[in-house]
């Protein structure tokens, strides 16, 4: 095997296969697998869950092959590539890497063709998989009969406003991934930790679907999406199929249930609007500490005013917040970390609080006079604290 290919190409393609690489599997045993063939090359990892394949159709092929490497070694010999002359006006990026591979001995090496030298780099071999996983062949030839289209800005948009209510919880795998649902008018992408919830809604007509993908599998797709390239995924034989520009990434689908939310959303009616900058500033000096004690916010809405106080005796903020358009009584107690990310999220300068009693669930939104205004509408749901 032996090709060329611009550093930049390489850099991009060792670290996109990186992570899936590197995952636990009985598959990819942290091998990255490089195939040379007459008209590109294709860096491809896979694991139980996932795989990820990259085409770079600009590389020149001198002679076919394909081999596999320790995915940790090619990464960091490839992200280390140039740096010391980054800084100079011809962009030492686009130089060439040669790769060449020698069957008979069993090395691999790596190097430019410039005056920029970094010499020769035999990254650890490994062997190659004995047994694709059931992933590989739907990806070498992607296509489906309901091929959907979505530009890439909106998915990534979603994606990155929803990753950190992931739950970590091994227990409950439906938590630790992301929601993906259209009902045929909007794109629903909601995760959730159980104890806190985020949705991010776009208007747009798709077909409909109601699926849910892995944490490992969403945050891979939130790195590949390109602003400039639509995004083009089908759902087949329990997997969720992503082509944006030259990368192919598909993951198995959670088969559990997510939490039925919307009756929440549903059925509180009580609310009122705060000013977003003022109290996000409130939360912010409250300086939360890290254990469940100091972490703790009370939240408390009396004759128009709205009080937060926190257990860590570090910081206590008294002096009140102006609540509009609510008149009533209101007390609970919430992580304070949780209702920080839930307010941070909202878009606009006012954030709508709705509620049912003290004891349910909270909900953000942003106020319905600026949701008008975007192009997306954000909702948040943080789950109060009881007793310690």
């Amino acid at each position: 095997m032996n090709f060329v290919i611009p550093v930049y190409n390489l850099k991009k393609s060792s670290l996109l296969v990186h992570d899936i690489a590197n995952t636990k599997s009985a598959f990819s045993n942290s091998g990255a697998v490089i195939k040379a063939e007459k008209d590109k090359v294709i860096f491809y990892a896979f694991n139980n869950d996932s795989f990820i394949a990259v085409y770079n159709e600009t590389a020149e092929v001198v002679e076919t092959g394909k081999v596999c490497v320790d995915a940790n070694s090619l990464s960091s010999f490839t992200s280390a590539m140039h740096e010391p002359h980054q800084n100079k006006s011809d962009n030492p990026e686009t130089d060439p890497v040669v790769i060449s591979y020698d069957v008979s001995s069993k090395s691999l090496r790596m190097s430019t063709r410039t005056k920029y030298p970094t010499g020769e780099v035999i990254p650890q071999i490994r062997e190659l998989p004995t047994t694709d996983p059931d992933l590989l062949p739907s990806l070498f030839i992607f296509g489906g009969e309901n091929i959907i289209k979505i530009p890439s800005l909106i998915l990534k948009e979603g994606l990155n406003k929803v990753l950190y209510a992931i739950s970590t919880d091994t227990e409950r795998p439906s938590l630790q991934g992301v929601l993906f649902r259209s009902d045929g008018k909007k794109l629903y992408i909601t995760a959730t930790s159980g104890r806190e919830l985020i949705e991010y809604t776009r208007n747009l007509e798709l077909p409909e679907f109601d699926h849910i993908v892995s944490h490992i599998y969403a945050n891979k797709l939130a790195r590949i999406l390109d602003a400039s390239e639509d995004v083009e995924f089908y759902f087949s034989n329990a997997k969720m199929n992503v082509k944006c520009g030259n990368v192919v990434l598909s993951g198995r689908l959670i088969s559990n249930t997510f939490p039925d939310y919307k009756n929440i959303l549903a059925t509180h009616k009580e609310s009122c609007v705060f000013n977003k900058l003022t109290l996000q500033d409130n939360v912010v000096n409250m300086r939360f500490g890290l254990d469940e004690k100091s972490a703790r916010a009370t939240f408390d809405i009396s004759k128009g005013v709205l009080k937060i106080n926190s257990d860590n005796k570090a910081r206590v903020f008294n002096e009140g917040i102006r609540v509009m358009d609510y008149d009533g009584t209101l007390k609970f107690d919430c992580n304070g970390s949780f209702l920080f990310r839930a307010i941070d999220r909202i878009p606009g300068n006012k954030v709508k609080m709705l509620f049912s009693s003290s004891e349910a669930p909270i909900i953000f939104r942003p106020h319905e006079d600026e949701v008008e205004l975007l192009d997306y509408d954000i909702v948040t749901l943080i789950v109060p604290m009881r007793g310690l």
